[in-house]
């Protein structure tokens, strides 16, 4: 489902992150004041950090966002002759969509920008603070989206958002929406210039669907990695996140849970989750369906950091290097768990109210079936009944 290359590219990512902070949880508070993130950086590169310069691409990346409604009109180009024909809604993950659609999207001729930077403007306003949606690339693209979209609507599930958009019903979600389809959300893959960084080398990593290697862009965009600490624009996680808490109180995280649950075995994940908590930000999980939690549920349990996934042992040791010693890593498996399951954890509501969820969508699959058929019926004579009961209700 995932290749070795997605996951050496997110553990990359992930070393980046932990490279300007520990990884902490609760017990070991994470730092979150940008002038210690430049403090650190001045003895971690050659190249000098400049306050400035380092506060200007913090701040850059913090104004990119894409709205709900542009979100929801790329999705819906996926798959047509003009954009990535192969797109398949069960199959495609976030790493093919960001090497075939995403990077060749966002190329201004010889250069390139992040894709929330091109996307065509709209007019809707929405008054509420953007969020961060934390995810793994080889979640399917679709799925990522469906829990985006669930969160808008104000509903912890995505099953029923996905096979909308699975049959092509992106502009039924977005009259669902309504007014909501301008809230704005930070999504690294859609936020970040990849041009800046990795789309010059797909490293081999193969598509989901063709079994093909990835393509790679030639565009001339300089490529910043933590060797020039200023311009690079995966080492500022941290920094990025305190400045949109800064600037919105009501800033939180949206965690993108994958059917697989594979979310809470990528490290760099790990972090994301580690370093909201750690700064007390709310965070809210969209799950696929209490079904699949209850599958999942007991692995959870026994989580623990250093079975993190990863294609190259030297990533999964500064991982871990940057937790610190056993003992570290110990107390941080017993803080994770602790924030994921235990009482007053991610998952408590959710698991604590397993049968109340099971019934309520046994309700919402029978709504379902009756406005299908009065939508088929061709007695029918009264405008069809919005499926929007199906996200009306809010667990």
């Amino acid at each position: 489902m995932y290749s070795a290359v997605a996951d050496t590219l997110g553990n990359a990512f992930c070393v980046v992150i932990l490279s300007a902070a520990s990884l902490s949880l609760p017990s070991c508070q994470l730092r979150t004041s940008s002038t210690a993130s430049l403090e650190e950086s001045k003895h971690r590169h050659k190249e000098p950090v400049t306050a400035g310069a380092w506060e200007e691409k913090v701040a850059e990346l913090a104004g990119r966002r894409i709205t709900l409604g542009q979100l929801l009109d790329f999705h819906a180009r996926l798959g047509s002759d003009a954009l990535m024909p192969h797109f398949d809604h069960k199959r495609s993950t976030t790493n093919d969509v960001v090497r075939h659609a995403v990077i060749p999207e966002s190329r201004v001729g010889e250069l390139g920008k992040s894709l929330a930077e091109v996307l065509p403007k709209q007019s809707h306003k929405h008054p509420k603070p953007p969020r961060m949606v934390t995810h793994h690339w080889a979640n399917r693209f679709s799925d990522l989206v469906a829990v985006v979209v669930a969160d808008g609507l104000g509903v912890k599930r995505w099953d029923s958002v996905v096979e909308l958009l699975r049959s092509h019903g992106e502009t039924s979600l977005k009259e669902q929406l309504e007014q909501k389809v301008g809230a704005e959300y930070w999504i690294c893959a859609i936020c970040i210039n990849q041009h800046a960084s990795i789309c010059g080398n797909s490293m081999g990593a193969r598509d989901t669907v063709t079994g093909e290697v990835l393509p790679s862009c030639s565009c001339k965009t300089p490529k910043f990695f933590n060797d020039h600490p200023d311009e690079c624009e995966l080492n500022k996680f941290d920094d990025m996140m305190a400045c949109l808490r800064r600037q919105y109180a009501g800033f939180l995280q949206v965690v993108a849970v994958d059917t697989d649950f594979s979310l809470f075995t990528r490290a760099w994940c790990v972090a994301e989750l580690a370093e909201a908590h750690g700064s007390r930000l709310e965070q809210h999980i969209v799950l696929h369906s209490p079904q699949v939690l209850e599958e999942h549920s007991g692995h959870l349990n026994s989580l623990q950091v250093q079975e993190c996934n990863a294609s190259r042992a030297e990533d999964k040791q500064a991982i871990l290097d940057k937790i610190g010693t056993q003992d570290d890593i110990d107390e941080f498996n017993r803080d994770l768990r602790q924030l994921l399951v235990g009482s007053d954890g991610l998952l408590a509501g959710w698991l604590d109210g397993q049968a109340l969820l099971q019934e309520v969508g046994a309700i919402a699959a029978r709504a379902k079936a009756r406005i299908h058929k009065k939508t088929t019926d061709p007695n029918r004579t009264e405008p069809a009944e919005a499926d929007s009961i199906l996200y009306r209700v809010s667990f």
